[in-house]
């Protein structure tokens, strides 16, 4: 199946993402946790990495493109897969309501650790934390 690239929110009123470089061609191939692209926000530049081994497909975004957050713009896929539709393609992803008595994206125990599994309640921040691989590089 198909693995999404989003473009991922680097912070916390962050709306969209400018796609400064693609690292990596569509055709190529990628392994996991390889920079894939360069975004900046109005803060930080960030290469975001592969979320998958596979061959760079799909690319909806090109260079000085802004994205909004939650958009799929590349997708990677393994030997023998095809895109999906694009009708069947992802919108952009709108964000879960926050558990009952928690503010959305802080942890249950409020201890900023991501451990919400002993509580049995699923965070924002660590969703988004396990889901997306990122280093931030310095802005020129």
């Amino acid at each position: 199946m198909p693995v999404e690239v989003i473009m991922p929110m680097l912070g916390m009123a962050q709306e969209t993402g400018k796609v400064v470089r693609w690292l990596k061609a569509e055709g190529d191939a990628v392994t996991k946790a390889e920079p894939l692209m360069e975004v900046e926000t109005d803060k930080v530049t960030v290469e975001i990495e592969a979320p998958a081994a596979g061959t760079l497909a799909g690319v909806a975004a090109s260079e000085g493109d802004d994205v909004p957050v939650g958009q799929v713009i590349a997708y990677v896929v393994g030997d023998g897969e095809q895109l999906p539709e694009p009708d069947a393609r992802s919108a952009p992803a709108t964000p879960l309501p926050a558990a009952k008595g928690h503010v959305q994206g802080q942890t249950p125990d409020r201890s900023g650790n991501g451990n919400s599994a002993e509580t049995g309640i699923n965070s924002t921040a660590y969703r988004f934390r396990n889901s997306c691989h990122w280093r931030f590089t310095v802005a020129r």
